[in-house]
């Protein structure tokens, strides 16, 4: 698969920087138990929210000259999800052990990544208000930054502690240590353990939707 723009001519700035071969994956596998329904099909701005969100990642993929695509993540009863997919250029493969947490969804994808790969952007399916723009500037740095994992930043809602997240690029040799992860423990408990980390300000990261009033608030805000 090929997204619009993977054959233009790199731009002056790629030139400086090593070309990284990235593939996307949205993870959204979970069960949405606290939101009462599947949380991907809720409508968000006239979109699916699953379709909004791998929207905005395809948009920023578009952007860079070695994207090699985007692969969303899905668990159980998948098939509407699907549908609410239909047309976009994304693979999609489905986690049979979604109920294994975060880390499972993580392990699939990483497995299912094209030949040639060398970096790999990871992103959640509920964070609605990360757009295209925020998913760019992450880009933008990985390239400058291209051995080292480069992830949103953003400060918790007491206003003063700082951390960061997804979501977040890793280049391949942080494969193995993502696919070690278990759980629940998605690939943010591996970023606030590793000094080594590239922090990108994007203050959107620090909202996911998990509940029918986190929808209302995030439609609320803009």
């Amino acid at each position: 698969m090929r997204f619009p723009g993977s054959r233009r001519k790199p731009s002056a700035h790629s030139l400086h920087v090593k070309s990284t071969a990235v593939h996307a994956l949205v993870l959204a596998a979970g069960a949405a138990r606290r939101f009462g329904s599947p949380k991907g099909l809720a409508d968000y701005r006239g979109k699916p929210l699953i379709r909004h969100v791998v929207d905005s990642v395809i948009a920023a993929l578009a952007t860079r000259p070695y994207a090699t695509g985007l692969t969303v993540v899905l668990g159980p009863a998948p098939d509407p999800l699907r549908d609410a997919l239909q047309g976009c250029s994304a693979d999609i493969i489905i986690n049979p052990r979604w109920s294994d947490g975060l880390s499972s969804s993580l392990r699939v994808g990483l497995d299912s990544l094209p030949f040639g790969v060398s970096a790999v952007l990871v992103a959640l399916g509920d964070q609605a208000l990360v757009t295209s723009g925020d998913y760019q500037r992450l880009l933008d740095v990985a390239e400058l930054n291209p051995e080292r994992p480069v992830a949103a930043g953003y400060r918790h809602t007491d206003g003063y502690h700082h951390t960061v997240g997804v979501p977040a690029m890793f280049p391949t040799h942080y494969f193995e240590r993502l696919r070690a992860l278990q759980g629940d423990r998605g690939a943010a408990s591996l970023l606030t353990s590793d000094n080594s980390v590239v922090s990108v300000d994007i203050p959107n990261a620090l909202f996911d939707i998990d509940t029918p009033e986190q929808l209302a608030a995030a439609l609320a805000q803009r």
